[in-house]
């Protein structure tokens, strides 16, 4: 499968077209994932006074590319009191619901907007996987490990999101493509683009800080071997400013010189992974872990063809280790951390190795074609299903899950949270109710507040609306039911993730009786058959 000259250029032309469809379209289909309102509303809120105070834990660069469109091209509304404490949850999902419900006049449109960066960051990440294998393969493997990142579902379905995720692995692949470049070509230039992508790499996700110990490497050799010592101060100052202007300066001599809301997320990011997270795998919970997590997510979660591409190429380049150290290295060393984490909420955490195994599939690839006729009948074929499967599946990434895993019908049994149901098809339920003509629906899934943007009105979970309105009052809750009717609901809504993940973690402030009672409701509705499942993930059921 020889790609002639002059189609090469048609051809990544339109891959780029493919993939700009898929997730500008998919950025139109989807609401907004758990995350991304807070994202958005912190960005805007650091644009507006500078309260980088506001969902510390994340970095500053996706937030503010994200609100950078929606502040600057129509008037944004912010409510009329101020989030004072981030950290008060009662305060901070009210104040994100108000802060939506203030701009939702053209809600689609307000989610395009904010969402486009975020495409922008996935298409670049393409073409740097593009350049990357080019460099090391030759132009055709360049153009097949774009081909790969294309049709790989996990980017496809977070590609889209004001999330960290996807720009983390744009700026890792960058980081280790540099110093490719500083090894084979040593040059001042490259030094200073090295350190700049350094900086923005940790501005985008506290993950990154893993860099800091190769970049002292590289400045160490730089050192010993008496070359380019000029550029030193400029490695580690470039880094600085970078971070410094990403929270507008706000920097103390108490904290290094650097923004004290920096060094606060990164202590935020630290105490979260000693404490834990409730993870969910294979029936199992674990507030630590798995070492295996990401290996498995990615046995369930990945296309066949993706999923054979990947182990091969991975074999591949084992077997060649010494001449494809460039990828084997980033791939050994974000495992290192990242199996060693005690945060197990998604594949998307383990994304920025992923480019590292498209470039080693490519590479196998072109071996393979090379090799005979049937290579070529091989990957052929290989290519043919993961695109056929791509395309199947569209818009349904995110809650992808292929045929080892039971497919979508018993894949969210495996896998949970940001792997099937997360808020993303609560348009999608909207929809359904209209075309049902169901004046009010009871919910119990993610994002279900966003429902009234969306035109339907709906009601919290009879144990969960109940209890908040004892705990936070009844016009709390009808803030966030916005009008809710008087008239009793006679369709239940549940998310996947609801049915799979204890209510103490999803919901605040829950007691021992509450949460017994929810999930008795939920053992009920577990034996019945639902009348409709919404995009896979959303379970509609007639109330008992």
């Amino acid at each position: 499968m020889q790609i002639k000259c002059g189609m090469q250029k048609k051809v990544l032309i339109g891959l780029f077209l493919f993939l700009s469809l898929n997730l500008f379209t998919q950025a139109y289909l989807k609401s907004f994932t758990t995350d991304e309102p807070i994202h958005l509303i912190a960005g805007l809120e650091y644009l507006k006074r500078s309260a980088f105070y506001i969902n510390p834990e994340h970095p500053p660069l996706i937030k503010l590319l994200s609100a950078t469109i929606p502040y600057f091209t129509q008037k944004v509304v912010f409510p009329k009191n101020k989030l004072k404490d981030y950290f008060d949850l009662h305060e901070t999902i009210l104040y994100i619901i108000s802060f939506i419900r203030l701009n939702d006049k053209h809600i689609d449109f307000f989610v395009l907007k904010a969402r486009f960066f975020a495409i922008l960051l996935s298409i670049f990440l393409g073409y740097l996987i593009y350049i990357a294998t080019k460099e090391i393969f030759g132009t055709q493997t360049g153009i097949i490990a774009l081909l790969f990142y294309c049709l790989e579902p996990t980017f496809l379905g977070h590609g889209k999101l004001i999330h960290t995720d996807v720009g983390c692995a744009l700026f890792y692949l960058w980081y280790f493509y540099l110093l490719y470049k500083c090894y084979i070509k040593p040059c001042y230039k490259n030094f200073f683009l090295l350190s700049l992508i350094l900086g923005l790499g940790l501005i985008t996700k506290f993950s990154l800080l893993i860099l800091l110990p190769i970049h002292a490497l590289v400045m160490l050799s730089i050192i010993i071997k008496r070359q380019f010592r000029p550029i030193l101060p400029f490695m580690f100052f470039i880094p600085w400013l970078v971070i410094s202007a990403s929270y507008f300066f706000h920097v103390s001599i108490n904290s290094f010189f650097l923004p004290p809301n920096f060094l606060k997320g990164i202590n935020l990011v630290i105490q979260h992974n000693q404490t834990g997270h409730l993870n969910y795998l294979l029936g199992n919970y674990s507030l630590k872990g798995w070492t295996w997590y990401f290996p498995m997510a990615i046995f369930l979660k990945e296309t066949i063809p993706i999923l054979c591409l990947f182990i091969f190429g991975i074999i591949y380049i084992f077997y060649n280790f010494k001449k494809y150290l460039f990828i084997i290295f980033p791939i050994v060393y974000y495992s290192f951390f990242a199996f060693s984490s005690h945060i197990n909420i998604g594949l998307r955490h383990y994304l920025p190795v992923f480019p590292f195994l498209i470039i080693a599939a490519s590479g196998f690839s072109n071996w393979l074609m090379q090799k005979n006729i049937y290579g070529k009948v091989i990957i052929s074929i290989l290519i043919m299903g993961a695109a056929i499967e791509a395309v199947i599946i569209f818009p349904h990434y995110i809650s992808y899950f292929n045929p080892l895993a039971g497919g979508y019908e018993r894949g969210w049994q495996k896998l949970s949270d940001s792997n099937s149901e997360w808020g993303q098809d609560i348009k999608a339920l909207a929809k359904y109710g209209k075309k049902k003509h169901i004046e009010n629906i009871e919910v119990y899934a993610f994002n279900c507040w966003l429902l009234p943007s969306y035109g339907q009105n709906f009601k919290l979970f009879k144990p969960v609306g109940a209890y908040y309105k004892k705990l936070w009052g009844e016009k709390d809750v009808n803030l966030i039911e916005e009008n809710p009717f008087k008239k009793q609901p006679q369709y239940l809504a549940i998310g996947s993730s609801f049915f799979i993940l204890p209510p103490s973690s999803l919901l605040p402030d829950l007691t021992p009786k509450i949460e017994r009672e929810i999930k008795r409701e939920l053992s009920y509705y577990r034996k019945q058959t639902p009348i409709a499942i919404i995009e896979k993930t959303i379970f509609v059921f007639k109330k008992h």
